[in-house]
């Protein structure tokens, strides 16, 4: 899992989709503001490189956006009936928001 903190090797998996590399890169982006397995900064750099400054900026930018969106609604509406926690303050904490403070905080 290292590999996929060097530059070299996402710019590589990038390029490697040719005409869908924006695609994969908004991908990447989602997938990394959803689940944080490689660095946000290495992604940027790779899209940067392989796209542009301006066209790197908004992939990255578009990405974030929907990954961000893609957890806030997962948060609002995934609710499973029955897999509560009681919460540190006595309330009940669904299993996704249970996950959220625990690794930041929220």
């Amino acid at each position: 899992m290292h590999h996929l903190h060097h530059l070299s090797y996402i710019s590589d998996y990038i390029r490697s989709f040719g005409y869908f590399a924006p695609t994969v890169a908004i991908i990447l982006f989602v997938i990394q503001a959803a689940v944080p397995i490689f660095p946000y900064a290495v992604l940027v750099a790779a899209s940067v490189i392989l796209f542009g400054a301006k066209i790197g900026f908004l992939l990255s930018m578009l990405g974030a956006m929907l990954g961000s969106i893609l957890c806030y609604w997962a948060c609002q509406n995934w609710e499973p009936s029955g897999l509560t926690v009681q919460s540190w303050a006595g309330g009940a904490m669904t299993p996704v928001k249970l996950i959220l403070v625990l690794l930041f905080g929220v």
